[in-house]
């Protein structure tokens, strides 16, 4: 399948308004001319809590289109895992996380980095605004979509 002039377009729409492409946008714009025109990908996407010392919990239900079942989990103060069992292509090439910090009512992350540590699992590393490793992640949205 071959791209189309609309395919091209909303590559080209996708400029920022300063006329560069941020890396989210160049990786859907690859896996878009990759697929030839398909951009089609797995996707988790839901609001998450933290409370205390236990691992982030899916506040709302969840959009799942990846097959396989997510499981949170803690490491240390600030680290949470995100583990789809069974999944095993999770890469730097084909993940594009996206954490949004929703309402911060009883925590104190303000920063949230995402790492791929494995074939099946994610790591979310929370820091507050002096950059010391923040448990109470209060409330965050987040998206995953996960390219084949």
């Amino acid at each position: 399948m071959a791209l189309t002039q609309a395919d091209i377009d909303e590559i080209d729409i996708s400029m920022d308004l300063n006329g560069t492409k941020n890396n989210v946008e160049i990786r859907e714009a690859f896996y878009k001319i990759l697929n030839g025109g398909s951009a089609s990908s797995l996707v988790y996407s839901t609001r998450i809590t933290q409370l205390s010392i236990l691992p982030p919990i899916a506040a709302l239900p969840a959009l799942n289109s990846t097959g396989f079942v997510p499981v949170w989990g803690r490491s240390s103060i600030g680290v949470y895992t995100l583990t789809f069992t069974g999944l095993t292509t999770l890469n730097s090439n084909n993940v594009i996380p996206l954490v949004t910090m929703g309402d911060t009512t009883g925590g104190t992350a303000q920063t949230i980095r995402v790492n791929i540590t494995g074939t099946d699992e994610l790591t979310f590393s929370c820091f507050d605004g002096s950059g010391v490793a923040s448990e109470l992640l209060g409330q965050a949205f987040i998206k995953i979509d996960i390219y084949e």
